[in-house]
């Protein structure tokens, strides 16, 4: 299990937020009443790292496409039952691990 998956989960638990998985080949971090599953996608033209995140909780189900510029939100877009706000803070919390 790598760094930002680790992080994910210290995050999610302490948040009490949750995350679950959609690609075929993610890490996934499993716990008490959540999921975070993470897939690395390459990089973009600006050399942003892409990801796919999906979360899901007993609530809620969101569906993320990050663009990380280092430890720094690029750009993202999701779908999914989050707020604008929550996805936004989740995405860029993801990009500062």
């Amino acid at each position: 299990m790598n760094f930002k998956a680790l992080a994910a989960a210290a995050l999610v638990s302490i948040a009490g937020i949750t995350f679950a998985p959609e690609a075929k080949a993610a890490e996934c971090v499993y716990s008490d009443g959540y999921q975070l599953c993470m897939e690395f996608d390459g990089q973009n033209s600006s050399n942003d790292d892409l990801w796919n995140v999906t979360f899901r909780n007993n609530n809620v189900t969101e569906y993320f496409r990050i663009a990380c510029d280092g430890t720094r939100l690029g750009a993202w877009e999701s779908r999914g039952g989050l707020s604008y706000a929550d996805a936004r803070t989740v995405a860029a919390y993801f990009c500062s691990l």
